[in-house]
């Protein structure tokens, strides 16, 4: 459902999260809390054997035994109540139970392996007994148990130990009942973040899906304007042919006969020959303007004898009308090109040597046309004033330079490429990349009824 990465791995995350939660409370948090329990237990236990050993052990005796425990100084029920403890022993050295608050215990010997190789070398020895299970003598218990084994020393010589029960039942049970408030206040809130966060998951992703909709939508219209850009500017230039054809084929050979005629007036009235001679200058100059309106308007020198030759008949034209030096570099390699690109990119180049005219106040001009790997490449440089690009590109967005724009848009609907560079007083370089083999699809689109 989240095909998008990043939104994908924010659930997991908050997923792993929610789960981590819990487990952290079960696995980490009540292990700590429980050993946090246990060690304060120890630690009391130790106080007490401590105290309670000034108490039961005559100090002038180096040695343990049933007569030398004093329990008319202890108070069994008042030391328990005290020091709250649920149990209290008293082993000699040989780990025979010399006192208990349970006198069933006395008398019997402690032979495990904890006693004789962990106390009696002066450790504190602890075990946790939990309810229902049995303790480290084998009795069974009723109730969560702590049984710590307190050695007595002497002169750093064991002389006997204390075995303290402490009942962590009910310290046990606060521990779970904050562990379990705290695990179900985690997973309210984490359950909470997980549901928002899937709700905002879904929104964005709605979201996420009406832009990728309005994207799809915006590149339709994009490829549909410029394919109407493009058969406009072909419909264009096919009437700009048959404007030129017109005046060609109709007016200029009429003038032509009308100069031929004035002529032959002029030869046989001698009389006349001044007037006729200034109206047949009118007539040439008529001839010579309807010419240069025929090129203008389409070069048949394009369509007869290719795209190199009449851009740089073009170049020429050009540099006489406009008084600009225009230099033109070709490799060869276009001499008979011809077909719609040569069009577009005639076209295209005509449109920016005259915005040059124009705008650029340049003194020269060079154009550059070459052929390699099957790309067309034009490049048309001046030294005029120069220009800000972005002021240019956010002018055409409103609607002001649409000639770049056009011709931008005209040049990337034949899969090519149109690059300007310009600084302010350095002049301008515009560079045209188009590939070869989109002539035939070129052709196909604009002579389709795709639109």
């Amino acid at each position: 459902m989240f095909k998008i990465k990043s939104l994908r791995n924010i659930l997991i995350m908050s997923c792993v999260i929610s789960v981590i939660l819990p487990l952290y409370n079960f696995y980490f948090a009540y292990p700590s809390f429980i050993q946090m329990l246990i060690g304060h237990i120890e630690e009391e236990a130790v106080r007490a054997g401590n105290h309670l050993s000034a108490m039961i052990v005559d100090s002038d005796n180096n040695e343990l035994t049933k007569d030398s425990v004093n329990v008319d100084m202890l108070n069994p029920d008042q030391v328990l109540d005290d020091f709250k403890l649920m149990k209290l022993k008293v082993f000699a050295e040989n780990g025979e139970t010399l006192y208990s608050s349970d006198p069933a215990d006395i008398g019997v010997m402690n032979t495990s392996v904890y006693f004789h190789d962990i106390v009696a070398e002066g450790n504190t020895y602890t075990e946790v007994v939990k309810k229902g299970g049995r303790s480290l003598e084998g009795q069974k218990v009723i109730v969560d148990v702590v049984e710590t084994y307190v050695p007595i020393m002497k002169g750093g010589i064991f002389k006997g130990a204390f075995e303290i029960y402490y009942d962590i039942t009910d310290s046990k049970k606060t521990i779970d009942t904050q562990l379990m408030e705290s695990a179900f206040i985690q997973l309210f809130v984490s359950s909470g973040f997980l549901v928002t966060l899937i709700v905002v998951l879904f929104r964005t992703r709605k979201t996420i899906n009406d832009h990728e909709i309005a994207e799809v939508q915006i590149e339709k219209y994009k490829n549909k304007l410029q394919i109407l850009i493009s058969r406009l500017s072909n419909i264009e230039e096919q009437e700009r042919k048959r404007i030129s054809e017109e005046l060609h084929d109709n007016i200029g050979q009429v003038l032509a006969i009308s100069k031929i005629n004035i002529s032959k007036l002029t030869r046989e009235n001698p009389g006349l020959a001044v007037d006729l001679t200034e109206i047949k200058s009118y007539i040439e100059q008529t001839i010579e303007f309807t010419r240069s309106l025929t090129f203008e308007l389409s070069s048949p020198i394009l369509y007869q004898l290719g795209f190199e030759q009449a851009v740089e008949w073009l170049a020429e034209q050009i540099q006489k009308k406009h008084d600009i030096a225009i230099e033109f570099n070709s490799d060869k390699n276009l001499r008979n090109f011809r077909g719609e690109i040569s069009i577009q990119l005639y076209k295209t180049v005509r449109e920016l040597l005259l915005n040059i005219v124009k705008h650029a106040e340049a003194r020269s001009a060079k154009v550059s046309v070459e052929m390699n790997d099957g790309n067309i490449y034009i490049s048309i440089e001046d030294d005029g004033k120069g220009f800000d690009i972005g002021k240019v590109e956010s002018f055409s967005i409103e609607g002001k330079h649409y000639g770049l724009f056009s011709i931008r848009e005209r040049i990337s609907f034949i899969g090519g490429t149109f690059q300007i560079s310009s600084k302010l007083g350095k002049g301008t370089l515009m560079e045209l990349v188009v590939p070869m083999q989109m002539e035939q699809e070129e052709s196909l689109v604009l002579s389709g009824e795709n639109i």
